[in-house]
């Protein structure tokens, strides 16, 4: 019986409530009995009753003023009452209706009938005891939810925050080349990384990575590959610099004996620069090809085999290209896949058409048009996947 509903009856007539008492109880409810308004009002708040039933004409506080407090009180307002009234008293149950009763019954009270419409409004109050602890448990989720999205959103703060003090803070300035790049992340860490550094007098390294997939892991990725990629080999005091195939070759070997995850693929386009003899060694592995714009306005990709990094051990190639005063090259992730040319042009197309028609600006302002390419004309326009773009100038 302690899970039983709990049914109060308030009524002057002793003999009548235990009548009524004894008929629910053989139904199996538990059964409180008030003989006055202000006993019936003590003995809701003590026991919490499933359903009450309640004399219209109750000494102290009448049925109908106990309907009325319990239908405007938040705690008590889905506690179905009903009240109990003379045969032949209509007013009295229309006003019992109006205070906010769920139904009446008339007296002499038919066991049946008191049974029959106990029985439904307890239905509906099982019913909505259910959903309040439904709508309690949710939310109680929804709270734990919103803390774990606050320490998470923290934490990303805390990773872009570190994601990108990794990336260059100043373009290095270097006699008879200019830089200019653009990147833009599609969530709070990207997946994208770039660098652009010295390795010497006469000598700049720069490059584009794309950890595939976003968030979380793939920012850790590019983590890994920035304090992994090795530029030099020092021997006493003398070094090597590293060149690009070179470079791809180790960090794909060092990114499969790791095995950081089940899917660690990377893609990259890693170049460097002579700034003597204006040759440009780049290798790349699965990523876009860059574009190497001439200075008379005519264009070629930069081709050159390899594939993904991080999947199975290979060999990389580096190619070599002279350039020459008023040539523009451009690396760039495909992240401009979306980007939209006037012509309807979309993707790599769009973008290398862009490319073409600014050339002749300076980089910064190449960049600047080509950018809006890509992201709109106010550079506000959401991306799908993380976009970074480098641009080098030859004076």
């Amino acid at each position: 019986m302690d899970n039983a509903q709990k049914i109060l009856i308030a009524d002057a007539d002793y003999e009548s409530i235990t009548l009524l008492g004894e008929v629910l109880q053989s139904q199996g409810y538990s059964v409180g009995y008030a003989r006055d308004g202000r006993q019936c009002m003590d003995l809701i708040g003590r026991l919490s009753p499933d359903l009450i039933i309640v004399d219209a004409v109750l000494p102290g506080i009448d049925g109908l003023e106990i309907a009325r407090t319990l239908k405007n009180e938040n705690e008590t307002h889905f506690i179905p009452v009903i009240v109990s009234t003379v045969q032949h008293d209509p007013r009295t149950r229309t006003r019992a209706i109006e205070y906010g009763a769920d139904d009446y019954l008339t007296k002499p009270i038919s066991p049946i009938e008191l049974s029959a419409r106990a029985k439904s409004l307890l239905r509906i109050k099982k019913l909505h005891d259910s959903l309040e602890q439904r709508n309690s448990e949710i939310s109680s989720i929804n709270e734990r939810l919103e803390e774990a999205y606050a320490r998470l959103d923290s934490e990303l703060r805390l990773a872009q925050k570190l994601q990108t003090s990794l990336l260059p803070q100043t373009l290095p300035e270097i006699e008879g080349i200019h830089f200019a790049t653009n990147f833009v992340s599609s969530g709070r860490v990207a997946g994208d990384f770039y660098d652009i550094f010295r390795l010497d007098e006469t000598h700049v390294a720069f490059y584009i990575v794309d950890a595939i997939g976003h968030g979380v892991p793939a920012a850790l990725l590019t983590v890994f590959i920035k304090k992994g990629i090795k530029t030099k080999e020092i021997n006493g005091n003398s070094y090597r610099i590293i060149p690009p195939h070179e470079v791809l070759g180790c960090l794909n070997n060092d990114l499969i004996s790791e095995d950081l995850s089940e899917s660690p693929f990377v893609t990259i386009c890693y170049c460097i620069y002579n700034t003597a003899d204006k040759t440009l060694e780049y290798a790349r592995g699965g990523h876009p090809y860059p574009i190497l714009v001439r200075a008379d306005g005519s264009s070629l990709p930069l081709e050159v085999e390899g594939a993904l990094l991080g999947i199975v051990e290979e060999t990389f190639e580096s190619e070599k290209v002279t350039l020459a005063s008023g040539d523009r090259l451009v690396l760039f992730s495909d992240g401009v896949d979306a980007a939209r040319w006037s012509d309807g042009s979309t993707g790599q197309e769009a973008f290398v058409k862009a490319c073409l028609e600014y050339y002749d600006l300076p980089v910064e302002e190449v960049l600047n048009q080509v950018s809006k390419v890509v992201f709109g004309p106010d550079g506000e326009a959401a991306v799908e996947d993380d976009v970074t773009i480098i641009a080098m100038a030859v004076d």
